[in-house]
């Protein structure tokens, strides 16, 4: 994906993964590409915004946000964040942004992303996917109950009701063979009616 944007826009992302580095966020997002655009001197200069209002602004809406929470944190200095060796991932709302930018460049008739490429337009933001353990309920099932057995580590399995027989090629059942007894004498005598 990336062989298609030019140095500069390739620039630009880089300067979004220091950007989260800077702040220190985990993963690369929107405002972390919009961060980098703006360091790169012709889109900052086009917009007529730079980085430094662009800091404060999203600096302003984090505190609003720690505020809509209850969390004062006027004030507090944020402690030096160590550098992380790992690349950081991007949010998939960045994840959405790179393509899109592939395909406003192509729309607008150019071959390759420049930091220049109008953004996409805003998609429908989607509700995050839960990591881990689904959020439905579990299943309820009888711990124990008639025809029900509690194997293993507490799962509950049908109690067998009879033996099962091996199979025949065809693939269905076959009827256990009583075949008669064979001994070293010959075969059993035939029986006797009273």
């Amino acid at each position: 994906m990336f062989e298609h944007f030019t140095p500069d826009a390739r620039g630009a992302v880089s300067d979004a993964a220091t950007e989260a580095g800077e702040r220190g966020d985990r993963r690369i997002g929107t405002e972390h590409l919009l961060l980098g655009v703006l360091r790169q001197p012709g889109p900052a200069a086009a917009l007529g915004a730079d980085v430094a209002s662009a800091r404060a602004a999203l600096d302003a809406l984090d505190l609003a946000a720690l505020a809509a929470l209850g969390i004062d944190a006027r004030g507090v200095a944020r402690p030096a964040i160590p550098a992380s060796r790992k690349r950081a991932p991007f949010t998939s709302g960045a994840r959405a942004v790179v393509p899109g930018a592939l395909g406003a460049a192509r729309s607008a008739g150019a071959r390759r992303v420049t930091p220049r490429t109008p953004p996409p337009r805003p998609a429908r933001p989607r509700p995050p996917r839960p990591r881990g353990r689904s959020h439905r309920p579990p299943r309820r099932r009888p711990r124990e109950g008639p025809g029900r057995t509690a194997g293993a580590r507490g799962r509950v399995r049908p109690r067998p009701t009879r033996p099962r027989t091996p199979q025949a090629p065809s693939g269905g059942f076959r009827a256990p063979c009583r075949a008669p007894a064979v001994t070293a004498r010959g075969p059993p005598p035939p029986p006797t009616s009273p």
